[in-house]
Formats: structure tokens, C-alpha cells, sequence
């Protein structure tokens, strides 16, 4: 939830600033703000959702974290870029409030944030921190040796 609200802060934000509010500006702007919640979702995922505080190699976890993150990235950009590109126009013929563009701005993050979401959690418990979806394997004692 804070990486969507992160996410939905910087992309308000961003539209804002440039005004750009829908087609391939949109879809750079919701690229941007994505990213920089990924680097911010890596961190909370790691520490605090699947309290993972070990692994052998580090750069490999990371390269995995950010490879679901990308895929999931891009389905947050083109789910958003529909809202506000294609579904939006057909809305143009209600009243003023569903005209608005920065209400679609929000709109289409939330809808890419939805899609994004759900991909991005299961590629993250089933491949990225996967050894802590299991409980630890309790060790049997040898008995085979000498005593």
C-alpha cells in the first residue's frame, strides 16, 4: 500500500509539473514514478513483509527482486497508459467530473497499481524470497558414526 501511494504521490506530481496527462508522456511519467517506488518496495519487501534477513548471495536476490519488478512495472504502465489514453475518451461525453484529466491521471495508476500489485507479490514470495515460504528443515542427527 505505501508503494502505491509513493507511486500515485510522484506521478501526481510529475503530471503536474508538466502538464503531460496522457499518451507517451504518461507512460514515462508512470514508468518514473514506478521505478523509484520499486527501489523503495525492494527494501520494505526484503525487511518487512517477508522478514528476510539472510541469503547467500545478494546481487542474485536483487537481480531476481528487480527482474519481477520490471516485468511488473511494465504491466502497471500499459494498464495506466489504457486508462487514460483509450477508456478515457469514451468518457468525455459525461459531466465535467469524469473529464477531468488529472482524475484519470489517478484513475490509470490505480488500475496499473491493481494489476501491478498482484504480480509483483506473487513473483516476489514465489521466486525473489522463496526460502522463507517454507519453515526451516530440522536437521536429523547422523547415526551412522561412531559415538
Amino acid at each position: 500500500m505505501m508503494n502505491t501511494v509513493l507511486d500515485l504521490l510522484l506521478l501526481n506530481i510529475f503530471t503536474l509539473i508538466s502538464d503531460v496527462k496522457d499518451g507517451l508522456g504518461y507512460s514515462a511519467q508512470k514508468a518514473c514514478s514506478a521505478g523509484i517506488a520499486i527501489i523503495f518496495s525492494y527494501i520494505l519487501n526484503k525487511r518487512w513483509i517477508f522478514k528476510y534477513v539472510h541469503s547467500e548471495n545478494n546481487y542474485v536476490e536483487l537481480s531476481k527482486f528487480i527482474s519481477i519488478s520490471i516485468f511488473s512495472m511494465f504491466i502497471q504502465v500499459i494498464a495506466a497508459t489504457v486508462m487514460v489514453s483509450f477508456v478515457r475518451p469514451f468518457f468525455d461525453i459525461s459531466g465535467p467530473f469524469l473529464t477531468n484529466a488529472q482524475l484519470w491521471v489517478n484513475i490509470g495508476g490505480i488500475s496499473g497499481s491493481l494489476f501491478g500489485a498482484t504480480s509483483n507479490y506473487l513473483g516476489y514470495k514465489f521466486y525473489v524470497f522463496e526460502r522463507n515460504s517454507h519453515p526451516p528443515r530440522k536437521k536429523v542427527a547422523d547415526t551412522t558414526g561412531t559415538v
